[in-house]
């Protein structure tokens, strides 16, 4: 992908996550014998955060399934959408971070009576919503369920891909070499006009690399194959380099297999 990226740039759930904390917390507010333990209950309750987020929701609408009821807005959010709007009228240069900072500010000072109508409306709103999406998850059919469920593991996949591209180039992985039609490609770049459109351009330069004569082709074949020696080199040193530093997770498996064969060998 870097080598395509050079090239253009050439050119100029389950009902228990959630429920874990607010349904428990609900059956407790009911249960508590004394109102001092109710009231450290619905703290408790305030500072938990549903595990459910827009993804789920996101997820329902591409799968054509009836999106999930709407979880309330905490005391302080609720605040920030009342506030937001004052603030940004009254300092209309400040940017979205420092009017986030200044919402929070504002909110340390903001009348503890004030907080505390905000807190009652949303433990109203949240047992409304805990009754909603239990009839909610009550009416999803078991291939509905699988469907998210599956869904939702595709995203943690490639979340987990992004993740981890990322942490390879925070480490300094080797890039690959580009291949040799790649690497034609960019050496016919300077023949693109300015006004000229990239497909056309494009169509045009795949049909010289078709023509181009046997001697051109193996040209850039030998100086691919010299980039791949010296990629091969550095993803050597590099995997030995991360072996050291402890990350394994970013060395291939057929190197660490390597290196525990080499490893039992030795000890023979």
């Amino acid at each position: 992908m870097a080598a395509y990226r050079k090239f253009l740039t050439a050119f100029g759930s389950s009902p228990s996550n959630y429920f874990t904390c607010s349904t428990t917390s609900h059956h407790f507010l009911n249960g508590a014998r004394s109102q001092k333990m109710r009231g450290n209950l619905r703290n408790r309750l305030l500072t938990c955060q549903p595990c459910m987020t827009y993804g789920s929701r996101a997820i329902e609408k591409k799968l054509g399934i009836p999106p999930r009821p709407k979880r309330p807005m905490t005391p302080f959010i609720a605040y920030s959408v009342l506030e937001r709007g004052r603030i940004v009228k009254e300092h209309p240069d400040l940017r979205p971070r420092d009017i986030m900072k200044k919402i929070a500010e504002d909110w340390k000072t903001y009348s503890l009576p004030h907080k505390e109508e905000l807190r009652k409306n949303y433990l109203h709103e949240l047992q409304e919503y805990t009754k909603q999406i239990m009839a909610y998850e009550e009416k999803l059919t078991d291939e509905q369920k699988k469907s998210i469920k599956d869904e939702k593991l595709r995203g943690m996949e490639a979340t987990e891909k992004v993740k981890m591209k990322a942490k390879l180039r925070e480490l300094g992985k080797p890039k690959k070499p580009p291949t040799m039609f790649i690497l034609f490609m960019l050496s016919r770049a300077h023949t693109k006009e300015k006004d000229m459109k990239f497909s056309d351009w494009l169509s045009i330069a795949a049909k010289e690399w078709s023509d181009a004569p046997r001697e051109v082709k193996v040209k850039f074949e030998n100086e691919t194959q010299k980039l791949m020696e010296q990629y091969k080199k550095e993803m050597i040193n590099w995997e030995e380099k991360m072996i050291k530093l402890g990350h394994i997770d970013v060395v291939r498996k057929q190197v660490l297999m390597d290196l525990k064969g080499k490893n039992i060998a030795n000890k023979k």
